[in-house]
């Protein structure tokens, strides 16, 4: 199968085949995808490598080396040392709670790691080529920029970092425990569904009463303003900017704003968008820049501050262990 791809950032028109991506100007290093395993050359980066010599695929897969080659480390420097910390405690540990716990430990670092590292790729590349192909009707669903203009893609990448933000408060209420036992201390652990704001800041302050980070981890835990307005009750209507001219879709800043604040106002915006939608519309289309936020400057303000929050959460368990 081959298709083409034009960058949206440097113009250069390039062919997707089944071997990788070649470029008719440069070429695309291939960094691999879902399905694949295992990790090659990781000499640049020797901690890495320790942790593929010893530990195989548990200790670095493909996802992990190419989040090194596009300098994800930079990103959240404790992620590797961590990783390698905890696998290393847990092959000298002695009793079996205390494996429990740090494989446990080491499978949610991992998890938040790779989705937070799904959310960078989402937020930051200059290109985004997807096709959804039936074999079987002779059909294929093309998708160009999905994260920026197609409201599901969107919402999916809301969700992922949703899926971060409460996997970060189990690993936050797992890391002080030391040694699981039985699946009903663990359970208690998990149960986050209605987990509040002053019981996320008293499982903060156990793994640090630095002031920043407090205040740090009660942005990312109301995070959740945006993606509870727009992925369950209200369909976000969006509009692309005639003085951006390309293929990115925008909403108002002063509503972006009010909801990440959780102002009352909201509500009253809402409606009045349901009254007009068109007048909305063309208010975003007649926009000046400052007036509107994008869904890709969206995306990153979300994923950075998650991935400073996440490399300080580990720089704190870090000391503990």
């Amino acid at each position: 199968m081959k298709s083409d791809f034009k960058c949206p950032s440097c113009g250069s028109n390039f062919t997707i085949t089944g071997n990788g991506m070649s470029g008719t100007i440069v070429t695309l290093e291939e960094l691999g995808g879902a399905g694949t395993s295992g990790a090659s050359d990781v000499k640049k980066w020797p901690e890495a490598q320790t942790l593929k010599d010893k530990w195989g695929i548990i200790g670095l897969n493909n996802h992990e080396e190419a989040s090194l080659k596009l300098d994800y480390n930079d990103i959240v420097p404790e992620y590797i040392n961590l990783k390698l910390k905890i696998l290393a405690l847990r092959d000298a540990a002695k009793q079996q709670g205390e494996k429990i716990f740090y494989d446990a430990l080491r499978i949610y670092i991992y998890s938040i790691y790779e989705n937070l590292f799904y959310g960078y790729m989402i937020s930051y590349a200059t290109g985004q080529n997807s096709a959804f192909i039936f074999s079987d009707k002779d059909k294929i669903f093309h998708l160009y920029q999905q994260y920026y203009n197609h409201l599901p893609s969107f919402s999916s990448a809301l969700l992922n970092f949703g899926n971060c933000r409460d996997l970060i408060f189990v690993l936050v209420r797992l890391a002080p425990k030391k040694s699981l036992n039985d699946a009903n201390e663990y359970y208690k652990i998990i149960k986050v569904k209605n987990y509040r704001w002053n019981e996320f800041c008293i499982d903060l302050k156990i793994l640090s009463n630095d002031t920043s980070y407090i205040n740090d981890g009660k942005e990312i835990f109301e995070l959740h303003q945006f993606r509870n307005i727009y992925e369950h009750k209200f369909r976000l209507l969006w509009w692309w900017n005639k003085k951006r001219g390309d293929n990115i879709y925008f909403i108002k800043k002063e509503l972006y704003e009010a909801v990440l604040k959780g102002q009352d106002t909201v509500k009253t915006m809402l409606f009045n968008i349901l009254e007009d939608p068109q007048k909305y519309e063309d208010e975003i289309l007649n926009a000046n820049p400052s007036e509107i936020i994008s869904s890709v400057d969206i995306l990153k303000n979300i994923h950075d501050k998650m991935a400073q929050f996440f490399n300080n959460t580990l720089k704190h368990i870090s000391k503990m262990l």
